[in-house]
């Protein structure tokens, strides 16, 4: 059983209580559904048979469904042109008060004829099929267009409205108002012009069955006020949806959002808009004042006709540059696995923040990113090798199915003319299709290998045995049409033999592509055996080893590699793979000790390898970045498809916050290998740092459409739901994953925990805590936060001492409750270990944080030789964005010497270099905007102060990681207040404050602060 979502109509299962495409919150139960009839399914009859429709219509291609019905794009043989068809769903069509309303609507939408608007042509039936045509637009609608770019250029943006608005006045003259006016209604063809559609229509649909008056017509996200009151629409309804339409076009999302219509509703009606110059500051004063102007509550106070509201928009055009032509070509926007795993949980210190989500981490993200087109595709031939037959009938002898296939594609992916799908590529393809453990493929299994794979030909294969002798055969296939290209034979005695058949299939197959012998004899092309191992038992065991790998069970990799390693220990290959296990890991130690024997053993592999292994030995000391990129970037060079290069080098730019770059590179990967997670992953991580929430779902779901059954990709959805505040969705996404494994419970569960204490129900929250496994550390690091949260400092403490005592989160609890003495001595050890680590930007970051400490001493002399220091290695480091670093704790130096303008600019400085305003406010930045937000209040410049108390607010999961800054932003908002002369707000803001920390420790000054002024204020409103 399912349940249909009342707004997207997606199903979904019955144990849901929230649309998992949506969020929008699904009925207890489902209501009654109408049964589909044969004549709904006809149309897909009709467009398989390419017949003719009610005798008249051709039916080419169906477009989608509407909430009519289904929509076709048709010939129409009266007029001689292509329609859009849209068939009227049975439930609708049956009732004929809705047909005679349908009829009286298309007459009169028909008066309109008008370039911005979509001729609709008839209303007809076929037997019991009710159906209507209008104009067909080559394109794609608004709310797509969008969706895909996030957000429009003002010139584009001023374009799309001004034909909008042409549309309206035309209509508007002829006493007709569309009432739903949306992103969904309108059209932009290939030319790049606006076309409005369904005047009318949408008003039969949504009055179906309403018999009452003051009936609410319209979509939620774009009604005017006088809408959602039931009161009669005119035109400057539309003129309003149109306003909200502008918002969304040029600043990326609408201006009232909710996760019910009432929520929307009683927006709209009662808070005001956000400011969209607020939000993109590039926007002329002109074109927020219209915008404003459209969204007024007041119809009174909005534009009164289309033709003034027009007159407006060409003013504004007029005065902008002009811009490019409207989407006449559409620029393609590309926008990490980590080899490592994140380490522990940091406050100041740079890098990604950890609350524990089950069994994934939550990510906390930085910064924002600067559009890139895609990068072109190879131009090299490119194969893919299938996993071969073992037609000996020997089991014994089914590792060499796999093996068999690795070392081709080993041997092949030393050329630089050919491009050979990677093993993992092939592997996830095949686990995608539910073909890994197939012994023969069929011609569509090979056809979408090909396919998914950029493939140009694919190769299968079985080997023989007669005797100790062994024949391997070979085919090669076009890719797409399946034709036969070649086949071929070799022979050798022993499974030792292999070794040299591989080679000599290797240049065969090198041939067979049109290579040239003299381009062949030039390449590069060691023999198998010395670049992987002559024991062909210990190739065996890699091979497995590295099944496992891909299967992420790390751990049996790791053991059967090291078999593979004791019968070879020179066996290079092997030595970074297990390297590779312990990184996923987080083993960082283990990871070391083995890519330092691999570094060792370098000149045993391929030039290929080598320089992968070269690259992964400099990274791990980001003294040495640079010569890790500077290997990444030789063998990219060579082998620009190289699925480790791209990965491993857009980590270390995503690092390095190059975030084009790392863009482009994981764009690549996503390209040449669409099965495979890690690159989605990878990507949507980048975006979540930049703050581009919406873009990291986004990616997220690129994945799930071809793989709907991957749970931790809802998991990592949800997450980003939490840093946006859309809890209903994060909650639907928890809820997929449930519907998907029943065992998924506890992740459930916590998600509950965390909207619990997010939305305020703290003792929901904690019982939701408590009832994960004792003594764990997630446990504990949640329970923690939700102290902090409430100003339990001690118990927070509690939590953090049990053993193994969780050094980091103390060092920094430490910092924050004014106990730099006992702060300090967690960071010396913390600094130690980063200075072991090598690691840069984890020492600048502790070293900001000692700073901080002998700051709060009153120890500045001591402080401004720390922030020299880090000065000097943020100078000779990669990553110069960490002078933020310096800057901080300059800022601090300069507010403990009383020196606010200073302070200010050094806080500003640091605080801007962590995000873009108009693009979100990753968590990371709580300390930088709670300390730039105290200096502005101690220089007296309230509305500064005010402003970045209240960014602290908008980071949600601040209020998991940063409880205590949350709090106390409220706090000071109520002291600012209070200094502004509002004493509502005032007392509203310490209420705020003192309903979370009405537990707090004893003997907090500002809690006793709160309280008495609150008791003033109370007695003063009285």
């Amino acid at each position: 059983m399912s349940t249909k979502c009342p707004k997207c109509h997606t199903d979904n299962p019955e144990t849901v209580k929230f649309c998992g495409e949506c969020g929008t919150q699904l009925m207890a139960s489902p209501g009654p559904q109408v049964s589909r009839t044969l004549t709904m399914e006809t149309p897909a009859e009709w467009l398989a048979r390419g017949v003719l429709f009610a005798g008249r219509y051709e039916i080419i291609e169906e477009l989608g469904t509407g909430g009519m019905g289904r929509v076709f794009r048709a010939y129409d043989k009266k007029i001689d042109e292509e329609v859009a068809l849209k068939l009227i769903r049975m439930d609708i069509a049956a009732e004929k008060r809705t047909v005679e309303r349908f009829r009286n609507e298309i007459k009169v939408a028909r008066k309109i004829t008008h370039p911005s608007v979509c001729r609709v042509h008839d209303l007809g039936e076929d037997g019991k099929t009710l159906y209507f045509t209008m104009e067909y637009v080559r394109g794609e609608d608004l709310k797509s267009l969008i969706h895909r770019t996030k957000a429009l250029t003002i010139g584009v943006s001023l374009a799309i409205a001004r034909q909008i608005a042409e549309g309206l006045a035309e209509a508007h003259k002829l006493g007709i108002v569309h009432r739903d006016l949306k992103p969904g209604n309108i059209m932009i063809d290939k030319e790049g012009k606006a076309k409005i559609m369904d005047f009318g229509i949408a008003r039969v649909r949504l009055e179906r069955g309403v018999t009452q008056e003051g009936t609410v017509i319209g979509t939620p996200e774009y009604m005017s006020p006088e809408q959602f009151e039931g009161e009669p629409a005119d035109g400057r309804s539309d003129i309003y949806a149109l306003g909200v339409i502008l918002f969304e076009m040029i600043v990326g999302c609408r201006p009232f959002e909710g996760e019910t219509p009432f929520s929307i509703a009683h927006k709209h009606k009662t808070e005001p808009p956000p400011i969209p110059k607020k939000l993109m500051p590039q926007i002329p004063e002109s074109l927020n004042k219209l915008i404003l102007r459209c969204l007024e509550k007041d119809a009174a106070k909005r534009y009164q006709s289309a033709d003034e509201l027009l007159s407006s928009l060409g003013e504004i055009e007029k005065s902008i540059a002009p811009t490019e032509t409207l989407l006449a070509k559409r620029k393609t926007i590309s926008t990490k696995k980590a080899m490592t795993a994140p380490g522990p949980r940091k406050m100041l210190v740079p890098g990604l923040a950890v609350i524990i989500l089950a069994a994934i981490a939550i990510l906390v993200w930085r910064l924002f990113p600067k559009r890139e087109a895609a990068l072109p595709a190879s131009d090299k031939p490119s194969l893919a090798i299938m996993y071969f037959k073992n037609n000996t009938g020997d089991a014994n002898l089914d590792h060499w199915r796999i093996a068999l296939a690795d070392l081709l594609i080993t041997d092949l992916s030393q050329s630089k003319y050919v491009r050979v799908l990677s093993g993992e590529a092939l592997y996830n393809i095949l686990n995608n299709l539910n073909q890994l453990e197939a012994t023969t493929y069929s011609s569509e299994v090979l056809r979408e290998v090909a396919s998914r794979g950029n493939a140009d030909r694919v190769l299968v294969g079985n080997f023989t045995k007669a005797g100790n002798a062994f024949r391997i055969n070979v085919a090669l296939q076009d890719g797409r049409a399946g034709e036969l290209i070649r086949s071929d034979s070799v022979e050798g005695i022993g499974e030792e033999s292999f070794y040299v058949l591989v080679d000599d299939l290797t240049r065969r197959i090198k041939a067979s592509f049109e290579i040239s012998e003299e381009m062949i004899t030039a390449d590069t092309d060691s023999d198998i055996e010395r670049i992987t191992t002559r024991s062909t038992e210990a190739y065996k065991l890699y091979s497995e080893g590295r099944q496992y790998h891909l299967k992420a069970d790390y751990w049996k990799s790791i053991s059967t590699m090291q078999k593979a390693l004791e019968i070879d220990p020179d066996f290079a290959m092997a030595w970074r793979s297990v390297s590779v296990s312990f990184s996923n890991m987080g083993m960082r130690p283990a990871r070391l000790e083995n890519i330092k024997k691999a570094f060792a053993l370098r000149d045993r592999v391929s030039e290929r390898e080598r320089y992968i292994i070269e690259a992964d030995f400099y990274k791990t000391s980001e003294k040495t970045y640079d010569q890790a990129m500077a290997a990444y970037r030789r063998l990219l060079e060579l082998y620009p498809d190289d699925h480790i290069g791209n990965t491993n080098l857009g980590i270390l730019y995503f690092e390095l916050e190059e975030w084009d770059k790392a863009i482009e590179l994981y764009e690549r990967n996503i390209r040449n290998n669409p099965d495979s997670r890690f690159p989605y992953e990878n990507l949507a991580e980048l975006y979540g740092a930049m703050g581009l929430y919406d873009r990291a779902v986004d990616t997220l779901e690129r994945f799930l459409k071809m793989n709907p059954d991957t749970i931790t990709f809802y998991l990592k959805q949800a997450a980003v739901y939490l840093f946006q505040g859309k809890y209903g969705l994060a909650l639907a996404r928890a809820e997929k994953v449930l519907s998907l494994n029943p065992d998924a419970a506890g992740n459930l569960d916590l998600m509950r925990g965390h909207i619990s204490l997010l939305t305020g129900d703290l003792a929901d929250a904690e019982r939701r805590y408590q009832e994960l496994p004792e003594g764990s550390r997630g446990k504990r690091m949640l329970m923690a936060d939700l102290y902090v949260l409430q100003g339990k400092f001690e118990e927070a403490e509690k939590q953090l001492l049990m053993k193994p005592v969780m050094t980091e989160p103390l060092a920094y609890l430490y910092l924050r409750t004014g106990q730099p003495r006992e702060a300090l001595s967690g960071l010396e050890e913390l600094l130690q270990e980063a200075q072991k680590e090598e690691s840069l930007s984890r020492q600048i970051g502790i070293l900001a944080a000692k700073g901080l400490a002998s700051v709060q001493m009153s120890a500045v002399e001591e402080a401004l030789k720390i922030a020299a220091e880090i000065k000097e290695l943020a100078q000779a480091g990669l990553n110069k964005k960490n002078i933020r670093y310096h800057h901080f704790l300059m800022g601090m130096i300069e507010l403990e010497r009383r020196n606010h303008g200073r302070a200010v600019s050094h806080l500003t400085q640091a605080a801007g270099s962590l995000y873009s305003p108009t693009e979100g406010l990753p968590n990371v930045q709580a300390w930088f905007i709670n300390a730039l937000a105290k200096a502005h209040y101690e220089s007296g410049n309230l509305s500064k102060a005010w402003e970045e108390y209240q960014k602290i607010g908008s980071l949600h999961m601040a209020r998991i990681d940063y409880g205590d800054f949350y709090a106390q932003s409220l706090y000071m908002l109520g002291k600012i207040a209070e200094r502004q002369g509002d004493q509502a707000r005032a007392a509203e803001y310490f209420r705020k404050f003192l309903d979370l920390w009405k537990n707090a420790d004893p003997g907090r000054p500002e809690v006793e602060d709160a309280r008495k002024r609150l008791a003033t204020y109370s007695a003063i409103l009285r």
